[in-house]
């Protein structure tokens, strides 16, 4: 048989044992490709459990519990970090084959997880390599000068085949390869001719066994920046082996066998690998110009601003968003969401009224999470907030060069736009990122192939020599002290600890213009800075806090948008969408969609873990059948999330607010927050136009395909009732009265801001009032929301206040 023949055997055995679930016993022919399409170390959850106990034994020496680097093998490739070989391993579960993967990211800076499995020996395989960036040169020979023409030619036909072949084969399967081989078109990117390949010649030695490969590196052409594939580092790998002695001078195309197949898989690259890295590295004692505390949202454009001119440390509590691909792509929005594990980067709480949050511990913040809608603040909400427009301007198209993007309208997304101008929320603006009435396409921050990028992309733009991030690094407290003959108190410093728990001190360098920021966020800034003794006398005495500054105002003027839905089931498929039309209302509320996601499954989780919560909050009576009525409700909804998707309203503002109090004096711990959802009646007003705007898009004919002829409004509105979207009583009025159905089924749409607004806790310059050396830089400085969705206006802060620090602090230099 010849090796494409045999090739093609192997895709037909491979697409039969997926189809199967993987209950061949014989892997050994297909091994190669097994673990090139079915192991991701960043996509574990889709990987068959069954995977891992194959009754030959034959991925026995495959699968890790402990990397051990061979130094003998690394030293083969001069000691390159993007290129580290790794042998004697042995089985594991998911969790540790995915905690393997983040270990190697922390222990190699430069470590992207693009994941390369080749064969040494035709049976077993012996070494898992992991490939990032540019191959090392040593050992490695282009061997194109040594083809003629016709050999060339061949071998690029044979390549082109590979590659068609194993692009297609997730297509043919039911088993679900997201993230891993169809992320990206490349069939399509060949055709418009954006690859190129590179071929390198490899020799190869493991345990004393010498052999060849030849490895195919197919890169995008364009540039980076300007390409349609952004942040993409590297495309596939193809390695060849050779199956006869191999001589570089005569050998033949024809004696090469694909045996990793397309091994490497395509990644956003990791921008700021330089200076990232975990706390658990960090010196007992630093030194810096600013301390930011909070890598989220504003504090990872704030951090890179300032360090263009000064040294910066930025601290985030959680991790890195790279290579999760619940927050990478956008199918997977729920997914992040639902995930409230230890460490995951959503942090749930319950808020006082009932009503399901999550905040995040992710560096990126807010923007790893959300919906990812970008729209800019109106004009009217720039002036009022004081700030300069030209300079407003300048930053926000700075943040929209790194992750700004025009959404593709496709027909669920289309059918919601023709309906809202159909049903009068005019004008159609088309697509701008300006905050206007009428309907519009709003900007994205997910890219054209439904990759997140978030405000961290923005520290590509950080001065590398200028700044350190330290990840899992969670600030206990602001550290302040009195100097003589000065009134008021400043700070020095900040305490914060490692993922070991281990305690570490980072000061101000001494110089008066130097200072902390923090950026934590509207629930960690005012809670942080409660725990470091400013905020109400009382409530920190209460929690035997030293009082540095009595500021009542900390914690106050809490806010969310809230947010109330109906779930429209639907004939035909939808695409998966987030939010990218909005319809602004006059009379304050905006209209937005989202398609063929499985939101039921984090309700359907939340039931379950929640049920005691639910009794002892809310004081409502639930018996079994009703869980068991509410579950079924669930399962008959993920069972169709996929054919139909939400249409939802936001009200501006709001104008009801509430408050931010500690529960503990741990700062892992959530503080007790309450919102006041719908205390004032404009907001319940806004929010039954909005309701009733949906209701009127719903029956428009604009939307009619997506709608089921005999599904009536009423139906809908008892499904949303039938669904623990909340911990919040429900009551028989809310079929029938639209105002009782907002108050029900109220959730949040994640647009928490105040606790340290400006003009209460913060001057206009966003300085705290009553201490020296403190800023906060974050939505907790907001009095309301900004346009549709805050996180623009929120990056944009901090690369505008970054800028006008700089200015203050060099041009009292001069």
């Amino acid at each position: 048989m010849d090796p494409h023949s045999a090739n093609e055997a192997n895709w037909r055995l491979f697409r039969r044992m997926v189809e199967d679930g993987f209950k061949q016993p014989d892997m050994r022919n297909v091994i190669g490709v097994l673990l090139t399409l079915g192991l991701c170390f960043d996509a574990p959850q889709f990987m068959p459990t069954n995977l891992l106990h194959v009754p030959d034994g034959s991925l026995r020496e495959i699968i890790a519990e402990a990397f051990l680097v061979d130094e003998f093998l690394k030293g083969d490739f001069d000691g390159n970090d993007s290129m580290v070989l790794f042998q004697n391993v042995r089985p594991t579960t998911f969790s540790e084959l995915h905690q393997n993967g983040i270990n190697l990211k922390q222990t190699y800076a430069n470590f992207i997880s693009t994941v390369c499995y080749r064969l040494v020996h035709e049976e077993t395989i012996l070494s898992v390599t992991f490939i990032n960036g540019p191959v090392h040169r040593r050992n490695l020979h282009s061997v194109f000068s040594r083809l003629n023409w016709v050999k060339r030619s061949k071998l690029d036909e044979k390549l082109k085949r590979w590659v068609e072949e194993s692009v297609a084969l997730p297509l043919l399967t039911s088993f679900n390869f997201q993230n891993a081989m169809s992320d990206y078109d490349l069939k399509s990117a060949m055709k418009k001719g954006l690859l190129q390949m590179k071929c390198r010649l490899e020799k190869f030695n493991s345990l004393g066994t010498h052999s060849w490969n030849i490895t195919y590196s197919i890169q995008f052409k364009s540039n980076l920046r300007s390409s349609p594939f952004p942040q993409i580092l590297c495309a596939y790998l193809l390695t060849l082996k050779y199956v006869d002695t191999f001589n570089r001078r005569r050998w033949k195309p024809s004696k090469l066998v694909p045996v990793s197949v397309i091994g490497c898989k395509v990644l956003p690259c990791i921008p700021c690998n330089r200076f990232v890295k975990e706390a658990t590295s960090a010196p007992a004692v630093t030194y810096y110009d600013y301390i930011i505390i909070g890598g989220g949202t504003s504090g990872c454009p704030l951090a890179a601003t300032l360090s263009q001119n000064a040294t910066v440390l930025l601290l985030e509590r959680g991790g890195s968003p790279y290579g999760n691909p619940n927050i990478t792509n956008i199918a997977n929005f729920a997914s992040t969401l639902s995930d409230t594990s230890p460490g995951s980067p959503s942090q749930q709480f319950i808020s006082q009224d009932g009503v399901y949050n999550v905040r995040a511990r992710v560096l990126g913040g807010g923007s790893a999470l959300n919906a990812g809608f970008y729209s800019r603040a109106a004009e009217a909400y720039v002036k009022r907030a004081g700030w300069d427009k030209s300079a407003t301007d300048k930053a926000y198209k700075w943040v929209e060069s790194k992750v700004g993007f025009e959404p593709p309208m496709l027909e669920w997304q289309s059918a919601v736009r023709d309906g809202l101008l159909e049903v009068g929320v005019l004008p159609y603006n088309g697509f701008t990122y300006d905050h206007m009435y009428g309907t519009k396409i709003g900007g994205t921050i997910f890219d054209n192939q439904g990759h997140r990028h978030t405000s961290a992309d923005l520290l590509q733009y950080a001065d590398p020599n200028r700044i350190i991030v330290y990840l899992h690094a969670t600030a206990q407290k602001i550290l302040f002290r009195n100097k003589p003959g000065k009134l008021r108190p400043e700070t020095y410093g900040v305490e914060y600890k490692d993922a070991n728990g281990v305690t570490h001190k980072a000061y101000l360098a001494r110089e008066y213009k130097n200072e902390i920021i923090l950026a934590a966020g509207a629930i960690g800034s005012p809670q942080l800075l409660m725990l470091s003794g400013v905020g109400p006398a009382v409530h920190l005495r209460a929690h035997e806090i030293k009082v540095v500054v009595d500021q009542p105002m900390v914690g106050q003027g809490m806010a969310d948008n809230p947010m109330n839905v109906l779930f429209v089931p639907s004939p035909l498929p939808v695409e998966v969408s987030l939010i990218q039309v909005v319809g602004i209302t006059r009379f304050g509320s905006y209209i937005e969609a989202a398609s063929g996601l499985s939101f039921a499954y984090s309700w359907a989780e939340r039931l379950s873990k929640d049920y005691e919560l639910f009794l002892n909050k809310t004081g409502q009576s639930m018996t079994m059948e009703a869980m068991a009525k509410a579950a079924d409700t669930m399962n008959a909804i993920v069972n169709t999330t996929i054919r139909g998707g939400v249409i939802l309203e936001k009200i501006m503002g709001p104008i009801s607010t509430g408050h931010l109090q500690l529960r503990s004096t741990n700062p892992d711990d959530n503080p007790e927050v309450t919102f006041n959802y719908f205390k004032e009646p404009e907001d319940l007003n806004r929010c039954v136009e909005g309701m009733r705007t949906i209701i009127d898009v719903i029956n428009s004919k604009a939307f009619s395909k997506f709608r089921f002829s005999d599904t009536t409004v009423q139906a809908l509105i008892d499904l949303m009732l039938s669904v623990p979207v909340n911990l919040r009583p429900k009551h028989p009025s809310a079929a029938v009265s639209l105002e009782q159905f907002c108050i029900d089924t109220v959730m949040t749409i994640w647009h928490y801001h105040g606790g340290c607004q400006v003009g209460r806790v913060v001057d206009n310059e966003y300085r705290v009032v009553g201490v020296d050396g403190l800023r906060i830089i974050d939505g907790s400085t907001l009095y309301d929301s900004p346009g549709t969705n805050p996180q623009a206006t929120v990056m944009m802060l901090g690369r505008y206040m970054g800028r006008r620090i700089l200015y203050q602090r060099y041009s009292k230099q001069k």
